[in-house]
């Protein structure tokens, strides 16, 4: 099934499992030099009983800055789980859970509730816009309250080969009131490109530049593996 005609959510009975390599260069807030991150993250997700179950985590492998001064790798860097009901066709609300250094004792929380929409604009293309809002607690910084959007612009150009466009926009107000009425915020923009290996396995391959007053770089490379097969979990 080529990338725009793909359903928002999973239907009954199917199961998808990815598993990314990121590579992460950033440069460091009190200095020149840079910082560089490498993790492994998987995520897997199905439906049952009419909702979408999903389940992700990362796992850091490297870390190293270009001075003295090393950043703590967190072995296992995050996790995630979220769960969404279909509204209607392409129409969909949820509910997630992200936990950022959950071994360390600087671990943030990220609760959001969660609603996203595709428009399947032509056999080639369509488009999704999401929007989120929620909190972060703990951490390194004072509790933040979150609210985000995101828009998805998928094409289908060649049999084998898509291409998804993202950006997206986050801002963070903190609620002890510092940093004023209009808080902070990080832009996302992105471009991944997705080539069909077999009727069951993607390739993927992508890059993010992220903007919160410094400029981040991120690029993956994984596989996204999809089945038929009976529900995992039953109805």
């Amino acid at each position: 099934m080529s990338l725009p005609d793909r359903p928002l959510l999973l239907r009954a009975g199917k199961f998808e499992g990815t598993m990314v390599v990121g590579l992460e260069r950033l440069p460091r807030d009190d200095s020149d030099a840079a910082a560089s991150f490498v993790d492994v993250g998987t995520h897997m997700r199905t439906t049952a009983g009419g909702l979408e179950l999903n389940l992700a985590a990362a796992v850091g492998l490297y870390a190293s800055t270009d001075n003295t001064i090393m950043p703590a790798l967190e072995t296992l860097d995050s996790v995630g789980f979220a769960v969404r009901r279909e509204l209607a066709a392409d129409l969909a609300i949820g509910a997630e859970l992200g936990i950022r250094g959950p071994s360390s004792d600087i671990t943030l929380y990220a609760p959001r509730v969660t609603a996203a929409y595709k428009a399947h604009v032509a056999p080639w293309a369509a488009i999704s816009i999401g929007a989120e809002a929620g909190i972060d607690r703990g951490g390194m910084r004072s509790d933040m309250r979150v609210v985000g959007g995101e828009l998805r612009a998928q094409l289908h150009p060649l049999k084998r080969i898509g291409i998804e466009g993202r950006a997206a926009g986050v801002r963070f107000y903190p609620q002890d009131g510092e940093g004023g009425p209009r808080g902070r915020g990080v832009v996302t923009l992105g471009l991944h490109a997705l080539v069909e290996v077999t009727a069951e396995l993607d390739a993927v391959l992508g890059c993010d530049a992220v903007a919160h007053g410094q400029d981040n770089l991120r690029c993956s490379v994984g596989f996204v593996v999809q089945s038929e097969r009976p529900q995992l979990i039953a109805d």
